[in-house]
């Protein structure tokens, strides 16, 4: 089982000191948990609380590491830690998210659990709407964009998990 939560480092903070002379930290390291903070805005605010309630003192802007768009595949992986594996017909996608590939194939996304995605290969020139062959891959070798939004349909199955 893989740990959902993250330790940020938090620098460059520009700290709101109304002009008093104070002698803050330059950086800090904040653990986040990635089950309870799911999106941008959530960890984002998390980390400002944090630094508020650690020092006293408000911020008017920080920088982190890792970047926080950079934790989305742990995100996804601790709401199917918590949720289960789903398919893109299971949260009923738009569309399935693409993988990369070359030649003529398509390589679409339609199965995700904690380790992983399986990726079903379709002929566009076919007839028939089978696939051709099926593979697993790692998050990590899906594109950024492809990893937004697989973390909204997790998101998404998520809500649905909730509501049963």
């Amino acid at each position: 089982m893989q740990s959902t939560k993250t330790n940020f480092v938090v620098s460059e903070i520009t700290w709101d000191t109304d002009g008093e002379q104070v002698d803050l930290p330059t950086s800090f390291e904040i653990e986040v948990d990635l089950s309870e903070n799911q999106n941008y805005e959530d960890i984002e605010q998390f980390i400002s609380d944090e630094l508020s309630n650690q020092t006293g003192f408000c911020h008017l802007g920080f920088a982190t590491s890792p970047e926080i768009e950079k934790v989305y595949t742990k995100v996804i992986q601790a709401i199917i830690q918590k949720n289960g594996s789903f398919t893109v017909a299971d949260v009923e996608a738009d569309h399935s998210p693409y993988f990369p590939s070359k030649g003529r194939l398509s390589h679409l996304v339609e199965e995700f659990d904690e380790d992983g995605v399986k990726v079903f290969v379709y002929d566009p020139q076919s007839h028939s709407s089978d696939e051709i062959d099926s593979y697993y891959a790692t998050y990590e070798e899906i594109s950024d964009d492809q990893i937004e939004y697989i973390l909204e349909l997790a998101q998404k199955w998520q809500e649905q998990s909730e509501e049963e």
